[in-house]
């Protein structure tokens, strides 16, 4: 236990006289739906659900051109769904909550003064949300462009993110699995502060 101590405290030191390295904290609050190719042919309209999400990342601000970051995150994606009135087996409507544990990489590139673009790959894991049939999928994989305006110690930015993984890692007909994949998609506004001490 000492040495971790002692490993985190240099690692702590090292950062500080460098001052190569941020930390910063983040809240995302937007919008999130699931998205199918099936959904218009079956006559199911996918709606948006408010999404929250908080963000801690280290950023190496060492070059004034691309800035790699890296963290961890805890989001959750919500959406409703609305049945065809001709699905008897299935309630009218459902709401899909997915609770993730996310380990963001990417990238900040500042393009002019005060604004940048970012892209981030995003490992998302699942950690609780709604008991869903057929079971949902416990890792998904996503990216996540956006653009920022940075004023001092503060950010500001809009971002999209697309996931890659299905919802659903068990088809609803197992004959026709590529039709039935279905994917999270969500807007968000992110607000974020660069602490002071790195």
């Amino acid at each position: 236990m000492k040495n971790v101590i002692f490993l985190l405290a240099m690692i702590q030191i090292s950062i500080v006289a460098f001052g190569q390295f941020d930390l910063t904290l983040s809240a995302s609050g937007g919008l999130s739906k699931l998205q199918g190719q099936h959904f218009q042919t079956e006559g199911i309209e996918s709606n948006h659900c408010f999404t929250s999400g908080v963000d801690m990342l280290v950023q190496l601000n060492k070059s004034k051109h691309i800035q790699p970051f890296a963290g961890c995150s805890f989001y959750v994606l919500q959406s409703k769904l609305d049945y065809p009135t001709d699905w008897h087996l299935l309630e009218p409507t459902n709401r899909f909550r997915f609770n993730f544990l996310r380990i963001p990489i990417g990238v900040d590139a500042p393009v002019f003064k005060t604004v940048g673009i970012r892209l981030a790959l995003i490992n998302g894991f699942l950690v609780g949300g709604t008991e869903t049939s057929p079971e949902a999928a416990k890792y998904e994989f996503g990216v996540q462009p956006g653009i920022f305006y940075s004023l001092d110690q503060w950010k500001i930015g809009c971002n999209y993110y697309r996931g890659f993984t299905d919802v659903f890692h068990r088809a609803e007909a197992p004959q026709n699995t590529a039709y039935w994949k279905v994917y999270n998609s969500a807007f968000y506004l992110t607000i974020s502060y660069k602490l002071p001490l790195f």
